[in-house]
This record gives structure tokens, C-alpha cells and sequence, in this order.
């Protein structure tokens, strides 16, 4: 049976895709961070808990229990990356199935498809332990299920509301795709009455979705503090609001950690044009200059199509792309607008399409070899790539040779790991930024320090802690008198300055090769007359009544 040509015209693409997802310049693969997190709650299956062995409640449970499936057959922390090839290729694929749902041809749907290969931001995050592979997968999943039941109505009603429930149960971001997908409607629908369906699968979806935020709720109401915060830090959730319980990391002190002032969610400062551009241009194998004047030619065509044709799939697609992008553009972190490259890779289809159809078929085929030898050729220069275009950080990519499942992983801290005392319920307390790499090296309860020295005992001793582990760089003087405080220095300080209160148990030396500076960690023992004995076992309450 012959292949279909635009299955043909696409394979190169997806090769290009692979290439660039799975070939690095550099031989180790650090672990670390958010990484260690969802496969830490993987190994905790079925349970969805990590910090101080209670539930954990910044993300909601899917990506824990997606690369859970994956262990039964691959050992962590393979399984975790395996998932996240996974998903990436599900993207591709899905987001074809999409385009070709819109009426693209097949050279229309590779440039699109080129785009998505080649950003950045995109390969990075398919190439090392994330829950974004698996959020970008369900939420092309879920404007696939949601065009066929606008349009047509082939599929049922429950299709669309099970791809939501599941990006939902992924990710809070995902609560910015309902009101894409009613833009989506808008953007396809003949008449205003095929409307009323589609206001009940988003209704339906936001109940599914409010499951979690009343999980978060009753752990709030039934404590006065907890460890919700980023890494395990102790919040104060007794006194919580509605953006707290749609998303953890606004609660105060993790608010302060990010650098964002405690209870303002966003930043009104007009962006930088670095941060304008961002994600959207972050094309590999491609100037910088070169990529922000592609990304400037697209969204201006697509204005100019909007206002002289009045195109409203165009007009869609650009404010769904600003409303994906749009937490970035409000001063959150890049990931945050990752989602716009799925508008964006749709946007340059469309326009593709538009002058696809202004020109004869033998120019089609010849830009869909071009196309095809330009993959071959980009990707025969990301394996060849003789120096890094980025330092070795999961969040950036790097062409070179090293196969993604040969690359040597290493966490900080694995060989202090090894030695610490007590078992699975001992109670440690880690700096943030340190706390996922020891939760997941090793089986004990951890919490993040506190951030200021006056909240270390009682905290310790509402929890039972007994141990204090730390690396030397956290004894270095921070840039400012801010980062002392957020990366927990200050506290660091006071135990090494106090000998009375705490005990030096151990220390190693640990010297990883190039992912991070040679370290040394250190256990200290928090002695018996600093920690008063407390009856019963360990468990929130101390924070709050000490403040």
C-alpha cells in the first residue's frame, strides 16, 4: 500500500523533531528541581505525596500517576523520560490530525509542524522530566476532540470533557484552554445556537476541575499551616484566598522565593522585548535576529489577513495566542506561555495554506522537497554541533551527539544520600532549591527551611525534625540582602554560627562533572535542649502560633 503524500511530505519534519530532542552536546543529564519531583511522586504511587510524606498539593496528581505507568515497564528515572518522548510525539501527530482537520495541505501542515520541531523552549522541555510533554499532548487533544464535536458533532459530548478533565488534573494552566476553546468555537461555527453545547462541555470541565481546588481546600480549613509551599516550605494556609487555592505557589512565602511581592499574582510593568518575544522565537539552529523578524513577519501577515479579509480563524489564532501568552507577558516565568507554540505552529499553517492557494501544484512540490532536504540538513547540524548553544540546564538545548537515553544523569547530593541517618520517618529539613534532590535520593521526611532564623525551631519542632542537611555554596554571601533571605543563606548562617543549638554530624565532599561546582553537604543535629520534646507525632500547627 503506498504511503498518503502528506504523511511523506511530514516524515522528514518528525525526524527533524526527534533529532533535536533526542541528540545533545553534552554527555550528562542533570536531575534536578521539578524533575525530581513528579518522579518522586511517581514512585509514591498511588499516593499523590511528597514533602514531610503528606499530600502534596502544587500540581494536581496526573503527571505522577503518567510516568508511574511508565515504570512498570522502564526503571526511574528512564520512565520519566520515556513518557516525555512519548507525549512529545503525540503532539506532533495530534497537532497533524488537527491541522488536516482545518483543510491543510500537506506542505501547509509541514511548516507548521517545522516550527513546533524547531522551538526551543518546546525541545527542551520534551527532553528531560516535565509534565509539559503530557499538558502540550492533552491540550492539542483537547482542541482535536472539542473542533470534531463543534463542527460535526462526531464525537459525544463526554470526549471533550475527558480531554479537559485530564489537562486540568495535569496542570492549572490548562484552566486558560476553556476559554480558548470558546474562541476556537467562535472561530468555526456558522451559527450562534452551536454555541449552547459548547458553553456546557466548558462548564462541565470547570466542575470536573474544581475537585482539586477543593482538595486544597479542605487541607487549608483543617490546617494552620503546611508544607504546600515551593519545595516543601511551611505556609501559613490558615489564612489562604481563592488565588491560593487555585494555585500554591501565590501563597506568601513561595510568592516571596519567585521574587514576586506576596499576594500580587501579576506584574503590570510593561514587558521587556526579550520577554515579547521570548518563547515564540526561540528557534534552534537560528540567529536570534533571524527568529524575532520570523515571528515579527507572522504576526504582522496575520494582522494584515484579519484586516483586509476579515479571516476568523486567523483572528482566533492570534488571541489564543496572546491569552496563552499572556502570564509571560504579566511577568511569570517563560514556561508559563509555553502553550502558545501550539497557535502559533496552527497560525503559520493557516498563512502557509493561504498562499499555498495562490500558487500552482509544481510550486507546492517544490517547496515540499526543499522542505524535506532544509530537515535533512538542520538535523545532520544539530548532531554535528561542535559547541553548546546553551549551558547544560534542562530548560535549554544543545545540539551534539550524545543520544538522549545514553547521557550519564546525576543529582546533587547522591553521595551524601547514602549516609544519612534514621529511616523512612525521620524528619530533615533541606534549603530550597536542595529539598526535591534529597526527597528523591533519599527516603525520609523533608521539609524546606524556613526563610528567616527566628521560624527555624518552631517549625522544627512542630514537625519533629532532628536533622539540618545543606551544601557550601548556601554558606556564600548572596548578590543582595533578597536572595540571603528566599535561598534560605540567612538560616544557613545561624546554624553554623550556633554550635550550642546545633550539632555538625558529618560532612562529603562531592564533585560531579560538568553540570555543577564541586560541594561539600553538611548534616547537622539539632540538639535536645534547642528542640524541646513534643508529644505526639509530628504534624503542622507550630508556625502560626509562633508568629
Amino acid at each position: 500500500m503506498k504511503a498518503r503524500p502528506d504523511v511523506l511530505c511530514v516524515l522528514p519534519v518528525f525526524a527533524l523533531f526527534l533529532v533535536i530532542r533526542l541528540f545533545s552536546f553534552y554527555p550528562h543529564l542533570p536531575l534536578a528541581g521539578d524533575q525530581l519531583k513528579y518522579l518522586t511522586l511517581a514512585r509514591n504511587f498511588p499516593l499523590h505525596t511528597l514533602y514531610n510524606h503528606s499530600l502534596y498539593l502544587i500540581h494536581p496528581p496526573l503527571i505522577g500517576w503518567s510516568i508511574a505507568c511508565f515504570d512498570t515497564l522502564f526503571p526511574l528515572p528512564i520512565a520519566g523520560l520515556v513518557s516525555v518522548v512519548f507525549f512529545a510525539c503525540v503532539t506532533f501527530w495530534l497537532l497533524f490530525v488537527l491541522m488536516r482537520e482545518l483543510g491543510l495541505d500537506d506542505v501547509s501542515c509541514a511548516v507548521g509542524l517545522a516550527y513546533l520541531s524547531m522551538n526551543g523552549f518546546a525541545a527542551a522541555f520534551d527532553c528531560h522530566v516535565s509534565r509539559t510533554a503530557l499538558f502540550m499532548a492533552l491540550s492539542v487533544g483537547t482542541f482535536l476532540s472539542f473542533h470534531r464535536y463543534v463542527t460535526r458533532r462526531s464525537v459525544p459530548f463526554w470526549v471533550p470533557l475527558v480531554c479537559n478533565a485530564l489537562a486540568l488534573w495535569t496542570s492549572d494552566q490548562a484552566l486558560a484552554l476553556l476559554p480558548c476553546q470558546f474562541m476556537w468555537a467562535l472561530m468555526v461555527s456558522e451559527r450562534k445556537r452551536d454555541l449552547r453545547p459548547v458553553v456546557g462541555v466548558l462548564v462541565a470541565s470547570g466542575i470536573v476541575y474544581a475537585a482539586w481546588p477543593a482538595v486544597r481546600l479542605m487541607v487549608y480549613l483543617t490546617n494552620v499551616d503546611y508544607p504546600a509551599g515551593m519545595d516543601g516550605l511551611v505556609e501559613p494556609v490558615g489564612r489562604f484566598s481563592l488565588l491560593h487555592l487555585i494555585q500554591p505557589n501565590l501563597l506568601p512565602w513561595t510568592s516571596l522565593v519567585n521574587g514576586r511581592v506576596p499576594g500580587v499574582a501579576f506584574s503590570l510593568k510593561i514587558p521587556s522585548v526579550a520577554r515579547i518575544y521570548g518563547v515564540p522565537s526561540e528557534l534552534v539552529l537560528l540567529p536570534r535576529w533571524v527568529s524575532r523578524l520570523l515571528v515579527s513577519a507572522i504576526v504582522g501577515s496575520g494582522l494584515v489577513v484579519v484586516v483586509r479579509h476579515r479571516d476568523r480563524r486567523v483572528l482566533g489564532l492570534l488571541a489564543m495566542g496572546l491569552l496563552l501568552y499572556s502570564p509571560v507577558l504579566l511577568g511569570l516565568n517563560a514556561w508559563y506561555g509555553l502553550p502558545v507554540v501550539l497557535p502559533f505552529s496552527l497560525l503559520i499553517s493557516v498563512l502557509v495554506g493561504k498562499l499555498r492557494a495562490a500558487s500552482s501544484a509544481r510550486a507546492g512540490d517544490r517547496v515540499c522537497k526543499g522542505l524535506c532536504g532544509s530537515a535533512v540538513v538542520l538535523a545532520v547540524l544539530w548532531v554535528t554541533a561542535n559547541e553548546p548553544a546553551h549551558p547544560n540546564i534542562p530548560q535549554r538545548v544543545s545540539g551534539g551527539s550524545h543520544f538522549l537515553f545514553g547521557r550519564t544523569m546525576l543529582t546533587r547530593g547522591q553521595t551524601a544520600a547514602l549516609s544519612l541517618p534514621g529511616d523512612s520517618q525521620t524528619g530533615f529539613m533541606a534549603p530550597v532549591f536542595l529539598v526535591p534532590e534529597m526527597v528523591y535520593l533519599a527516603d525520609r521526611r523533608w521539609i524546606a527551611m524556613p526563610l528567616e532564623p527566628e521560624q527555624l525551631i518552631p517549625i522544627a519542632k512542630s514537625y519533629g525534625i532532628e536533622y539540618l542537611f545543606f551544601s557550601s555554596r548556601y554558606l556564600e554571601p548572596a548578590e543582595n540582602e533578597f536572595m540571603n533571605v528566599t535561598r534560605s543563606r540567612n538560616v544557613v548562617r545561624h546554624i553554623v554560627d550556633h554550635p550550642e543549638s546545633f550539632d555538625l554530624v558529618d560532612s562529603w565532599d562531592e564533585a560531579l562533572p560538568a553540570c555543577y561546582p564541586p560541594t561539600t553537604h553538611y548534616l547537622y543535629h539539632i540538639v535536645r535542649e534547642a528542640l524541646p520534646s513534643r508529644e505526639g507525632g509530628p504534624g503542622p500547627g507550630g508556625l502560626a502560633e509562633d508568629e
